[in-house]
């Protein structure tokens, strides 16, 4: 296997002199806490950025779309794109952000400032772009995924608004940052329901809070509880969005997230069982067999990575 960057990359890498070479930077990093009901909007902000929430909750409008914005969630929002904050009344969300800079004429110094509105002085220079030259148009739709998920992405996100807390990095510092921003920006990942912008924004949310812990017992009162709503509305809007009902789609992701973690690390199968929601591990079994195909000694065997 190769180590060497992929040709996308090494175009970002700046030569002196040279005006069509540049590099991605970070240019700005931190988080803010939001006052209950408070609401903060950008019309046109140029930067790839990564944004998430520490705690509380409120919703987020990315490119005219209303999001759910609370802990384990991440958007990844495209250049140019808009934002409307609207902070919960009674718990309030404490947000954090990245911006990167995807390319910067490797000749121009760095200006640690992403422009939020179209009036700032660094909006559309020419020396700025959404990609380097020669390289794809830049993906214009919001991007919705959790934590859980992207975690490297997550962490690198957190590691660089602690840098930036402590003032503004070098400027080789910048670009290497920027670098493995991009990196973590650019690799695929699946899509899943509760990011599907045309899913009720309630409904997001409640799949959300379902995916956060799957190691808890849920009953339809409990799903029902978190929407306060009836357990009768509840199952109109799984079966409807979702094409099942309520508490299959909660079986569903727990057998994901069992065949994730017998993959990925060596605890008992009876561990793996409860950590899924399944108290009796001979039932686990049986249900995993059931819709998997295998028992989950025969998945481990098989996928272990």
């Amino acid at each position: 296997m190769s180590d060497l960057p992929s040709p996308a990359l090494m175009s970002l890498v700046p030569t002196a002199g040279d005006r069509s070479r540049g590099f991605p930077f970070v240019v700005q990093a931190g988080h803010t806490q939001f006052q209950p009901g408070h609401r903060l909007s950008y019309g046109s902000v140029q930067s790839i950025a990564v944004v998430g929430c520490h705690s509380g909750r409120g919703v987020v409008e990315l490119n005219g779309v209303d999001h759910p914005l609370r802990p384990g969630l991440l958007y990844l929002m495209p250049w140019n794109h808009s934002i409307d904050y609207r902070s919960d009344p009674r718990d309030p969300f404490f947000v954090f952000g990245v911006h990167v800079i995807p390319w910067q004429r490797a000749t121009e110094a760095l200006a640690y400032e992403a422009p939020h509105e179209a009036d700032e002085p660094l909006y559309d220079v020419e020396w700025r772009r959404a990609r380097a030259p020669g390289q794809p148009p830049p993906v214009r739709e919001v991007t919705a995924t959790t934590e859980a998920d992207r975690p490297a992405l997550a962490a690198l996100a957190r590691f660089i608004i602690e840098r930036f807390r402590r003032g503004h990095p070098t400027t080789a510092e910048s670009r290497s940052l920027g670098l493995l921003m991009m990196v973590e920006l650019t690799t695929d990942s699946p899509p899943r329901p509760e990011e599907d912008p045309a899913l009720p924004v309630h409904l997001r949310g409640l799949l959300v809070w379902i995916i956060r812990d799957l190691s808890r017992p849920m009953s339809l009162a409990d799903l029902a509880g978190v929407l306060e709503c009836s357990p009768s509305t509840v199952t109109r809007l799984f079966r409807r969005h979702l094409g099942c009902p309520p508490l299959e789609w909660v079986t569903r992701q727990r057998l994901r997230h069992a065949q994730r973690l017998l993959a990925e690390n060596h605890e008992t199968i009876a561990i793996v069982a409860r950590n899924c929601g399944f108290d009796d591990p001979w039932y686990f079994t049986r249900v995993f067999k059931a819709r998997v195909g295998v028992t989950p000694k025969e998945w481990r065997l098989h996928r272990t990575i």
